[in-house]
């Protein structure tokens, strides 16, 4: 019985710590912006929000931004695990974008 949880907590943990959705494969970069958001749990209140925007012109990087600031958490969510047991984790911000 053990086992079998060690083996869950192992699986759980692997699963939660893979990135969410791969990175674009290759950009032109002939004239385009490149934009990234990120979000890091500081504490139980607090979410900071990394914002990093590439400008690029004719193959090359002209100009980079990177912008930084803090936001309130979204809050706790309860989840439950095959074993049944009760895991509290910080729940996630979703972002839309428009582009214009």
């Amino acid at each position: 019985m053990n086992k079998l949880i060690l083996l869950g907590s192992m699986t759980f943990a692997m699963i939660a710590c893979s990135p969410k959705e791969p990175p674009t494969g290759k950009l032109t970069k002939d004239h385009s912006i490149e934009v990234t958001y990120e979000t890091k749990h500081l504490n139980d209140s607090m979410v900071l929000l990394v914002r990093r925007e590439n400008i690029y012109l004719h193959g090359e990087k002209i100009k980079m931004f990177l912008r930084m600031d803090t936001i309130p958490s979204a809050g706790d969510t309860v989840k439950r695990d095959t074993i049944h047991k009760t895991i509290v984790v910080p729940k996630e911000y979703e972002f839309y974008v428009t582009v214009k």
